[in-house]
């Protein structure tokens, strides 16, 4: 089934979000708001059940970090499993306003390719805790663009570059997900957005 357009406020969980413990993550959905929280150094992407991703979409999520730490949260999307083994493509930020691009993928040394990332903070991404962040990819088959709090973001060693095209291996289907990465961290997703074109 191809996932359809939808606009996630988190009022219910008829949409099936990962909720529950599992191993280090407990994740509920409640008054508005999808809760995560992280007690061990492993990354999850938590997820709803609405269908393969098709070629053409937008994905929009607004989330924040509640605690303090570096560690990275954001989107996935292509997002699939098998075994222990994660694919998919990754937009994350922290709250020092630093951001990666990664594609997942469990033959890398360390489960994942970096695409680009900020040596810097950005100062489009609202830093420290508590401070909501609208993340954002387009994607047009094997291109990808991607944007925070609505500023174009860089994925290249110039300033112009803001499209990508993974011409190795490109991921197609998969679910869109939720990005976020522990020890002792909790985080709020208030909205989730899916476009298809």
């Amino acid at each position: 089934m191809a996932a359809q357009s939808f606009t996630e406020n988190f009022q219910n969980n008829n949409r099936n979000w990962t909720q529950g413990n599992l191993n280090g993550l407990t994740a509920g959905v409640e008054h508005g708001t999808y809760t995560l929280q992280i007690s061990d150094n492993q990354t999850y992407f938590p997820h709803p059940n609405v269908g393969t991703l098709t070629d053409n979409f937008t994905l929009t999520v607004s989330m924040e970090q509640v605690s303090t730490s570096s560690a990275f949260y954001g989107l996935a999307f292509h997002w699939s499993q098998n075994g222990t083994g994660v694919y998919c493509y990754a937009l994350i930020i922290n709250e020092s306003g630093q951001y990666q691009l990664l594609k997942y993928d469990p033959n890398q040394s360390n489960q994942y390719k970096p695409i680009w990332q900020s040596n810097q903070p950005w100062s489009a991404i609202n830093s420290g805790p508590n401070k909501s962040n609208t993340l954002q990819v387009t994607v047009h088959g094997s291109t990808l663009s991607f944007m925070v709090n609505s500023q174009p973001v860089q994925v290249g060693p110039n300033a112009t570059d803001t499209n990508y095209t993974d011409s190795s291996n490109p991921y197609t289907g998969g679910q869109p997900a939720l990005v976020v990465a522990g020890p002792g961290t909790s985080f709020l997703a208030t909205s989730v957005q899916l476009t298809v074109m």
